[in-house]
Parts: C-alpha cells; sequence; structure tokens
C-alpha cells in the first residue's frame, strides 16, 4: 500500500513540474510549425514528463545500488500464506512460523536493531535450531530483536545472503473476532538501508 502511494505522489511531482516547466520555458513552438496550441503545450508537458522521468529514474538507481537492502517475510509455512486464523480449541497450541531475511547490496551498517513484536495475547518463541547469533529476546522478554550489523558481519564489500529463522507462535488467551498481526518495527533512522517488511495476520474466529 505505502509504495503504491508512493508511486502516486511520484507521478503526481512529475506532472506539476512539468506543467510549470511546459509553461515557463516552452519548446515546441521552437521546433514545430504548428499552431494549435493545446497541441502544442501537449507535447511540451510530454517532452519534459519524459526527461524529468529519465532523471528520476537515474538518481534512483544510483542511489540504490549504494544501499544495503533487506527484505523480510513472515509467513505460516503450513498453509503458505501470511495469516493464521485460530480458533477456540487453538488455545496453547504452538504454531510454527518462519521469517525469512534476505539482504543484498552494499554492507552498510545499521544504527538500531529491527524488533519482531508480538501481541498481548500471544507468545512467540525461538526454535532451539535456529541461529541465536543476531536475534536476540528484548528486555521485556516477549519480543525479538534483529541485529542486522551481526547477520551480515563476514562480509566486507558487498552482502547476498538468505536466512530463515523458525518460531512458534502460541496462543495464550482466546478472544473471539480479535485480529492482530505480527510486525516488525524499525527505528526512525536505520542507516543507508531499504526495508521491505511484512506482517502476519493473526485471526481469532
Amino acid at each position: 500500500m505505502g509504495s503504491e502511494v508512493l508511486k502516486q505522489v511520484k507521478v503526481l511531482f512529475l506532472m506539476i513540474g512539468s506543467c510549470i516547466c511546459a509553461y515557463k520555458f516552452p519548446l515546441a513552438t521552437i521546433f514545430l510549425n504548428i499552431t494549435d496550441q493545446k497541441v502544442l503545450a501537449s507535447l511540451d508537458i510530454g517532452f519534459y514528463n519524459f526527461v524529468f522521468s529519465v532523471i528520476f529514474a537515474l538518481v534512483f538507481n544510483f542511489v540504490s545500488n549504494r544501499l544495503l537492502h533487506i527484505d523480510v517475510n513472515i509467513s505460516y509455512p503450513n498453509q503458505e500464506t501470511n495469516k493464521i486464523v485460530f480458533s477456540e480449541s487453538d488455545l496453547a497450541k504452538s504454531m510454527d512460523i518462519e521469517m525469512k531475511i534476505v539482504a543484498k547490496g552494499k554492507v552498510r551498517k545499521t544504527y538500531k536493531s529491527i524488533t519482531l513484536v508480538c501481541p498481548e495475547s500471544y507468545m512467540i518463541q525461538l526454535h532451539e535450531n535456529s541461529s541465536r547469533k543476531f536475534i536476540s529476546i528484548d528486555s521485556g522478554g516477549s519480543n525479538y530483536e534483529l541485529d542486522i550489523n551481526k547477520m551480515i558481519s563476514r562480509y566486507k564489500k558487498d552482502v547476498s545472503t538468505v536466512r530463515t529463522i523458525k518460531l512458534s507462535l502460541v496462543l495464550e488467551e482466546y478472544n473471539k473476532g480479535d485480529k492482530d498481526y505480527l510486525v516488525l518495527e524499525k527505528p526512525i533512522w536505520l542507516g543507508f538501508v531499504s526495508l521491505k517488511k511484512n506482517k502476519l495476520e493473526l485471526k481469532q474466529n
């Protein structure tokens, strides 16, 4: 949803910029023998929109190639979905979930950890065979913190790695109709890092 909004905002700014430039610096009248002002204005807007789109794409690629890209996907592998539906019979039952972390791009330092936040009615536990080198439980004892710096510590310049964390999710309190989410929270400033993440929907029927 957020990415779609950003795309629409980008289109809006490109169009506004193109219209302003077409009004201030008309070019079509210089090179084309056309008297229809609407056609000339449309050509100018189209030209400036193309130029600004190319510039934006070049700048975006330049910046993107210098970032560390982190993609985190939380899923319920039994049903290959990002949603778990609980019934009253699932109370205290352990559900296996996965958190897949993909890191690609330039090695960059993250200034704070990313936190896996568990809703109050649930408890999450890290599987014994999962790596504990870069994931630890917080001081409150209910959430887990992911240290990306530790995860990519063996890489020097460029990184390309995939790590899968296996966890157990337990429903501790049943409240019919409740809907919560298991989500990742990041600090306002993480560093020169692009973070893409999803959330796991938890619904009680």
